[in-house]
């Protein structure tokens, strides 16, 4: 039943994107027809916009559904797996995995690694929020990051099904008042660069009030401390005048 409904769906998606090119053959000239490199590039494009869509919103939403569905448990680190991560360059870094252990409200002891690491080491004894479904055993992180994590992914996810949507409005000439640059333009202007600046600034003032209150890398000279009070305050004067600009009547 599941393959039908994928094969269903993968079909509407491939016919919608063969409209989307009969329609760009269209605006060029009216008896031009979508040549086979026009169908599969456009086909492609959107599958894909599609795909990653569908599958980034359905693993976010049943992820938020967890953690506020499922039981909530104080997890205690009880061991730390280290091992290499490599990236593109061929730079490794140690991150580090964490072993709990927690004592359902049946009473079964859970001992599990979790699905998350750190670049930073997790101590021995730590608590660890946690959400865990007895029916299914499925055990995921409960921690402020692993939510933002998560939003920021539904964030994605919604943003390219907005794609998905102006797609097939393009296709059957449904008027909707926005094509693809201008909601390309609209995403980026007032959604991710405020999010991106916000989250920015926010990081850096973690980092003053860490370094100034727990001696948090205080091994680094003060020089590095003066530049990212410099950066905090050009960051929330640009946000200043971002808003301003915003909720001006002269938008262009």
């Amino acid at each position: 039943m599941r393959l039908a409904i994928y094969i269903t769906l993968l079909l509407v998606a491939c016919y919608i994107a063969y409209r989307i090119a009969q329609r760009m053959a269209s605006d060029k000239d009216p008896d031009e027809k979508p040549g086979c490199i026009m169908v599969g590039y456009v086909t492609l494009v959107y599958l894909c916009m599609c795909a990653l869509s569908f599958t980034f919103l359905s693993l976010t939403l049943s992820g938020l559904y967890g953690n506020v569905v499922h039981h909530r448990y104080e997890a205690t680190v009880i061991d730390v797996r280290t091992y290499e991560s490599e990236d593109s360059d061929g730079n490794t870094t140690t991150m580090y995995a964490p072993t709990v252990q927690f004592t359902t409200d049946q009473g079964d002891v859970i001992t599990r690694e979790l699905n998350i690491s750190s670049g930073e080491p997790y101590q021995n004894g730590e608590i660890h929020p946690v959400s865990y479904n007895q029916e299914t055993n499925d055990l995921d992180s409960r921690s402020i990051a692993s939510v933002v994590l998560m939003l920021a992914g539904l964030l994605m996810s919604l943003f390219l099904l907005g794609y998905v949507i102006i797609g097939i409005a393009y296709a059957f000439y449904i008027p909707i008042g926005i094509n693809g640059m201008e909601y390309t333009a609209f995403i980026f202007v007032y959604i991710l660069m405020p999010l991106g600046m916000i989250g920015m600034n926010a990081g850096l003032i973690y980092y003053v009030v860490q370094r100034l209150t727990t001696g948090y890398k205080s091994d680094q000279p003060i020089w590095v401390l003066i530049v990212v009070i410099f950066f905090i305050i050009v960051l929330t004067l640009s946000k200043i005048s971002i808003i301003k600009i915003m909720l001006s009547k002269n938008k262009k």
